[in-house]
């Protein structure tokens, strides 16, 4: 694990600043958010159900699942997310996961401290307000996944899910990255 400013955040400023206005200062401090690298195997969860977080969780490279379990231990994936997503930024406020993060591939996550988020949201008010709406933005999302396995057939949950990763990797893909890599 190593801290320091990094060049990974740029990802999920371009993310913020897709949707938000943000000063030079407010940048910078999105980029200086401490943030501690760790890659996480395929199929382990990196964040268990109830668990207590001091930390966001910030996807870098591969993909997250977010499941929701029930009393039986049967997972329901309730949302996707791909580099840039800081899967977890509700946990600021509640810290109790509410749901599991699961590496659906090896994935390289950012774990940026609550106090750091905190903190930067109290020097700069238009920071909190951009985390916010990012945090709505994924609420958004979530509702549409309600629809999506509770009312959509087959193949119409299939081309939502489909268009949807298309829209969201195209908003903020990193310099030279090829969206859809062919095999």
């Amino acid at each position: 694990m190593t801290s320091s400013k990094r060049p990974d955040l740029q990802r999920f400023l371009n993310r913020l600043t897709s949707r938000s206005i943000l000063s030079r200062e407010e940048q910078e401090a999105v980029l200086d958010l401490p943030a501690y690298a760790e890659q996480v195997r395929a199929n382990r969860d990196f964040v268990r159900l109830g668990e207590t977080l001091d930390h966001s969780c910030l996807v870098v490279a591969g993909y997250v699942g977010r499941f929701e379990q029930n009393s039986d231990g049967v997972r329901q994936i309730t949302a996707l997310h791909i580099p840039g997503d800081m899967a977890d930024l509700h946990s600021v406020v509640q810290p109790e996961a509410t749901s599991a993060l699961q590496a659906l591939a090896t994935t390289t996550i950012l774990r940026v401290p609550h106090n750091a988020v905190r903190a930067a949201t109290a020097a700069f008010p238009a920071l909190a307000e951009a985390l916010w709406r990012d945090c709505m933005v994924d609420s958004s999302i979530l509702s549409q996944w309600v629809v999506n396995v509770g009312r959509r057939d087959a193949r119409t949950r299939i081309a939502h899910l489909l268009c949807e990763i298309a829209v969201r990797l195209q908003v903020a893909p990193a310099r030279g990255e090829i969206l859809f890599p062919s095999r």
